[in-house]
């Protein structure tokens, strides 16, 4: 087919490029966005931002009034989740849709308003792209990628739909576009051709029929023009090369036969003041996050049913009793157990554990169900050690005996001038034997050291309050930091050695400075205790679990108790290997190729997302609790299945591992840290928020906040800039800026202010 060029540089229904476009697929939605918005529901329509490789930034979702059960906001909302950093939230640049169609494609490029008329578009081979958030997320959006590029503007017939393509046009010719076009909808300067739209579907050699606005309906588009006026390519092709130039074209609410200048048309300022609030997002007051649901699921269908019926039981959530469980396990498997993706990484299962919770919220009697298994065990280990102590016993008396008979033969021997006669084998003292010991309590750092020397695989350190295990650091060491370094070391299961004058010059070797360590914590108790001080990874080591309580129910279920305990046992008999050279050591078990493959794709969209703030030590420690918590869930499900070791990490453990930390822990870690985890800009916008709350504000100028309202750690203007527009977005402000001193002045910055947000 021949291609016919034109001033707008569209082809004319040119089937090559027609292929290009339809070769580029359409992206899919990540798995890492969310299904169902926490007040919106699900939603009727979700839309893929991309960087021009292909990968997700931002998916927009569409939410019809019919479809949710909050029927506070009128006809559709949108709401966008940023893939950067796991939150609803819109970055400060936006990008442009479908960046990967405009970086395979140099051609000429529609830019419509809204995603649905750019899919339409595209469908038809056609490339389109469009700004989220309407004309007022033209503003904020980069329009760098159009630069030098052949843009055609077809907005909306309606009054937002005017303001989108000025704003849209001054951007364009700020970054540099080639030529700027708008699609005629509306009447047209005196000496052009009138108005739009084309003789239905049927390719028609005179498109610019003399129709004007008033017989198209308000808001018709690309995507009406395709579906419901049913127009075909060559009628699209003729509409977008029809075209004006910016500078030709009127705004729709200007009489026809008004004259404006490029700069008249695109700066004056559009009355906004008609259009209706929406319903405001209140939860800028109070950003700290839901707790997500625990994903019992991942725990296997014997351990699933077993936490469900242990949580009933002692009206708890299953969050407590999953997470102790999963503490348990990796004091049972120690350090007889590391594992290793690949080279010399390698990670014990150890385990930091935090139960947040207010008193009486469970915390204690959901660990109390786990830990009562371990308990017996351990009373079980006592009884069998006993025979060993008898024997004990007698071995040191003899030893004792040989000893005085054999000081009698140096003393005689010295006495003579006689050699010295060597010690016997026999009078040396034996080793007593420890009794088997899986969990410790209150301990000081030398006294688990000695401990931990008679137990090479490490133990799980318990407390009903960790705030009491975090107030004993330094209490015997003169507060010169030495017990947070020892309990950092006792993270990574490694040799450790205590060589102090008090310990009566004898040194301490621990073969695997090994502890597990879980316990409960106030809310109130976690900034003090976990989130103040310096940041020397303590805390960062800590996985939080913070539900919300539950009802006071009858249980209805009974947890399989023997089946449980035969499996822990199972799990208790893992020993350390003989290492050859007569000492022991841990196995060594590693991950499958593809469990591998897994990991590392999941490990680099990990620190592809790392956030700012106090949270960002705790993000970097993931990988390693990654490889943790997939040995963990290996060693369980082969725990309640064939107890039969493989020594390997296989992918849906791994899979397993990766949903846990995306999903569950870090939304916890979130919501533990609070205020401390949020951005600069978010912490602003809060600070901002509340003010505009607290004096009742119904309009903000940004100059006079900035020199008067005296926010804390918000003295420069960007700051306050970078504020308003999230509370922008969040529905509570809108512009109403004017031109101080007439066009040639600057914008005043005011700002309206949802009256519903004052409520």
């Amino acid at each position: 087919m021949t291609e016919h060029k034109t001033r707008n540089g569209f082809e004319h229904v040119s089937e090559p490029v027609r292929r290009v476009i339809e070769s580029i697929p359409k992206p899919k939605v990540p798995d890492d966005a969310p299904k169902v918005h926490p007040k919106l529901g699900e939603a009727s329509e979700r839309y893929v931002y991309t960087d021009e490789a292909g990968a997700a930034l931002v998916t927009v979702n569409r939410y019809d009034n019919s479809d949710n059960s909050d029927k506070s906001f009128s006809k559709k909302e949108f709401r966008p989740f940023c893939h950067y950093c796991q939150k609803w939230h819109a970055p400060t640049s936006r990008p442009l849709y479908r960046l990967d169609a405009l970086a395979k494609y140099a051609g000429p490029v529609v830019l419509v308003e809204g995603e649905k008329c750019a899919d339409a578009l595209n469908e038809i081979g056609i490339l389109a792209t469009t700004a989220f958030g309407g004309c007022n997320g033209v503003s904020k959006t980069d329009f760098a990628p159009l630069r030098g590029r052949d843009v055609i503007i077809w907005p909306d017939f309606d009054e937002a739909g005017d303001k989108y393509a000025h704003s849209a046009a001054l951007s364009l010719a700020k970054v540099g576009a080639r030529s700027i076009g708008l699609v005629p909808l509306a009447p047209l300067a005196k000496g052009t051709q009138s108005g739009f739209p084309l003789a239905k579907g049927n390719g028609s050699a005179n498109p610019l029929a003399n129709v004007y606005r008033e017989t198209l309906p308000k808001g018709w588009d690309a995507a009406d023009a395709i579906y419901v006026d049913s127009y075909i390519a060559k009628d699209i092709f003729e509409l977008l090369n029809a075209a004006l130039p910016f500078k030709e074209t009127v705004p729709l609410n200007e009489p026809e036969t008004q004259q404006h200048s490029p700069i008249d048309i695109f700066a004056e300022p559009l009355n906004q003041n008609e259009e209706p609030w929406p319903e405001p997002d209140m939860s800028v007051l109070n950003p700290r996050r839901k707790p997500p649901e625990f994903p019992i699921e991942l725990f296997g269908p014997f351990w699933s049913k077993w936490i469900l019926a242990k949580g009933e039981g002692c009206s708890a959530p299953v969050d407590y009793v999953g997470m102790s469980l999963l503490s348990l396990l990796s004091g049972l498997i120690g350090c007889s157990r590391f594992v290793s993706p690949w080279g010399e990484w390698s990670e014990p299962p150890i385990l930091w554990i935090a139960l947040v919770g207010s008193p009486s919220s469970g915390k204690s009697p959901a660990l109390e169900s786990v830990l009562g298994i371990a308990r017996k065990i351990e009373q079980d280990g006592a009884h069998a050690v006993k025979d060993e102590l008898r024997q004990y016993e007698a071995e040191l008396l003899a030893a004792q005996c040989l000893r005085q008979d054999w000081e009698k033969q140096v003393k005689e021997a010295t006495k003579l001038g006689y050699p010295v006669p060597p010690i016997p084998e026999n009078a040396q003292e034996p080793t007593k034997p420890e009794r088997p010991r899986i969990m410790a309590s209150d301990t000081t750092p030398e006294a688990l050291a000695r401990l931990l020397a008679c137990q090479p695989k490490g133990l799980l350190i318990t407390r009903d309050e960790l705030a009491g295990w975090l107030g004993s650091f330094n209490r015997y060491s003169g507060g010169q930091g030495g017990d947070r370094a020892f309990w950092l070391e006792a993270y990574g299961g490694r040799p450790y050695v205590i060589d102090r004058a008090r310990n009566g010059g004898e040194a301490v070797t621990v073969p695997n400075l090994s502890a597990s360590i879980i316990g409960g914590i106030q809310p109130d108790k976690l900034q003090s205790l976990l989130l103040s001080g310096d940041d020397d990874g303590l805390t960062a080591r800590i996985l939080f679990c913070w539900p919300d309580p539950v009802p006071l129910e009858r249980p209805e279920r009974v947890p399989e108790s023997h089946e449980a305990e035969t499996a822990l046992r199972w799990l208790n008999g893992l020993s350390l290997i003989p290492d050859g050279s007569g000492g022991l050591s841990h196995g060594l078990v590693t991950l499958t190729d593809e469990a591998a493959d897994l990991f590392q794709a999941w490990r680099k969209e990990h620190g592809a997302n790392q956030p700012e703030g106090a949270i960002a030590s705790w993000w970097g420690k993931m990988p390693g609790v990654c490889l943790r918590l997939a040995l963990c869930f290996e060693y369980l499900w082969q725990s309640s299945t064939t107890r039969q070791e493989n020594f390997a990490v296989s992918y849906a453990a791994i899979e397993a591992a990766t949903v846990m930390v995306q999903h569950y822990l870090k939304p916890m870690a979130e919501r533990a840290y609070g205020d401390a985890a949020l951005s600069k800009v978010e912490r602003d916008t809060v600070t901002l928020a509340k003010w505009i709350v607290k004096i009742k504000a119904e309009r903000i100028n940004t100059r006079k906040i900035q020199r008067t309202a005296n926010l804390a750690g918000m003295r420069k203007a960007i700051e306050i800039r970078e504020a308003i527009e999230v509370l922008e977005e969040a529905r509570w402000l809108r512009s109403d800026s004017q031109r101080a001193g007439g066009d040639n002045g600057r914008r005043t910055g005011d700002y309206e202010v949802n009256p519903s947000a004052l409520v």
